[in-house]
């Protein structure tokens, strides 16, 4: 049974991020989440339990996830910029970075860091500069990311890569360089990618209006993650667990730690919450 604090209670609501907290690594490709922590999931949701999905995956992401969850949701996405319907995908809200931002913030991280290159997840799609992901995602732009954007394209995380910096360093750099126009984070384990979003825009933020429209403030509230994207998160809700495996910065802003996201940390600590009194 997870070590939790003694004043825990029975949450009326429960989030929880993907990646790293939920589905392993080794399972971010598919989104498979273990049948333990499905169950207890699911459990908390047909005892009423509100259970939001909050991840910095994108909508073309979440596919997967939805077919598995069914209609445990919402789902916030995007580090909080989009939020989906689970059972039809249809977008609920979103919070684009306005245009000018988007070539602004590009041309001085580019400045702060030449070897700096950009990818965006727009609500029309995904598009990026030759060399931003050394995975197959097919032709990249050979001109700037602002080129390849449509006019019309809704960008809501703008991504920064660097060959020169570590992730940490990097966020590091890029906040300080930007942070007055913009949000940003990390979420990518060992890869130097900074994750932008509109001023604001963040799963806290979000989630907090989710909430609040379900008459749910943050006492009442468990939230887990992983890494600093969640940080924010842990901090809002009354509850904030970071599982055994966390980056060391959330793991220090969290309340309290569970086991890893491959021992299904979350799921015992669900089926440990369902079982405390309400208060």
């Amino acid at each position: 049974m997870p070590a939790l604090p003694e004043s825990a209670r029975r949450p009326r609501l429960i989030a929880t991020d993907l990646d790293g907290t939920i589905v392993g690594y080794a399972h971010t490709r598919t989104g498979r989440v273990s049948p333990r922590t499905l169950a207890a999931l699911r459990t908390a949701h047909r005892a009423g339990v509100h259970v939001v999905v909050v991840t910095g995956r994108p909508l073309r992401w979440l596919a997967p996830l939805r077919a598995q969850l069914g209609d445990v949701g919402p789902m916030i996405c995007s580090n909080g910029a989009v939020v989906v319907d689970p059972a039809s995908g249809d977008v609920l809200a979103s919070r684009p970075v306005p245009r000018p931002v988007v070539h602004d913030v590009a041309a001085r991280v580019r400045a702060l860091d030449p070897t700096a290159t950009f990818g965006a997840e727009a609500l029309e799609g995904f598009f990026w500069e030759e060399g931003f992901s050394q995975e197959d995602l097919g032709q990249g732009t050979p001109g700037s990311l602002e080129q390849a954007l449509p006019s019309g394209a809704r960008v809501v995380k703008l991504m920064a890569r660097s060959q020169a910096l570590c992730p940490d360093e990097f966020l590091a750099a890029v906040r300080a360089e930007v942070g007055d126009a913009v949000t940003t984070t990390h979420s990518a384990p060992g890869m130097s990618l900074v994750e932008i979003s509109a001023p604001g825009v963040h799963k806290a933020a979000t989630l907090a209006e989710l909430a609040a429209s379900r008459g749910v403030g943050p006492a009442d509230v468990v939230a887990f993650g992983d890494m600093p994207n969640d940080a924010e998160m842990l901090t809002w809700a009354g509850l904030g667990l970071a599982v055994a495996d966390a980056h060391p910065s959330l793991r220090e802003v969290a309340d309290a730690v569970v086991g890893a996201c491959d021992d299904d940390g979350v799921a015992a600590a669900v089926e440990t919450l369902l079982q405390l009194p309400v208060r």
